[in-house]
């Protein structure tokens, strides 16, 4: 297993405390904190946090920047985390996990259903995961390059083309594509 679940009050309070400043919850990041580290974000259509390919992506990002393990810490209220665990959801708000693809392919598939942070414990990087069909990659381009396949404007051409689509209603036109465009 590469996906390690964390269930101690204080250690949860304490990998809680890495989203801070950088989460705006459930499903942004402030634009404060990615100024004032001078991020890239790039926006990539997902269905379900991550299908395989994405895994490998990411992988490759977090390997080019030395890292090896991320928290993934839950960015909206999971409810039942007090209760018995219902088969095939999270059991905890918070995790750690190996940043390879199997380690990302068990996160996904275990948490797709809710909105989710992955952060390395220096905070250098930051996959926003939410359940409205798109994730944020953002950190250094050196971190988010080969997290999007190499082009970050070719990355941002293929979301802006998913977000014109009319199923969204101009949903993800109105709120990702500007808010982030910025930080190309």
């Amino acid at each position: 297993m590469v996906l390690y679940p964390i269930r101690d009050s204080a250690e949860l309070s304490v990998i809680e405390a890495l989203k801070v400043g950088m989460v705006k919850e459930p499903v942004h990041l402030c634009l404060s904190w990615l100024r004032s580290n001078h991020w890239v974000v790039v926006p990539v259509e997902s269905a379900s946090h991550f299908d395989r390919e994405q895994t490998e992506r990411l992988s490759a990002g977090f390997a080019a920047v030395n890292c090896p393990t991320v928290f993934a810490i839950a960015t909206e209220d999971i409810g039942h985390v007090s209760g018995p665990k219902q088969p095939g959801f999270p059991d905890t708000s918070g995790y750690s996990l190996d940043t390879s693809p199997q380690g990302l392919w068990e996160f996904s598939e275990l948490c797709s259903h809710f909105n989710f942070v992955l952060i390395p414990a220096d905070r250098s990087a930051a996959v926003l995961c939410t359940v409205n069909d798109y994730y944020l990659v953002a950190g250094p381009s050196a971190f988010v390059k080969p997290a999007v396949g190499g082009d970050i404007e070719a990355a941002w051409v293929q979301f802006r083309e998913y977000a014109a689509d009319p199923c969204w209603d101009g949903r993800l036109q109105a709120c990702v594509v500007p808010r982030y465009d910025e930080f190309r």
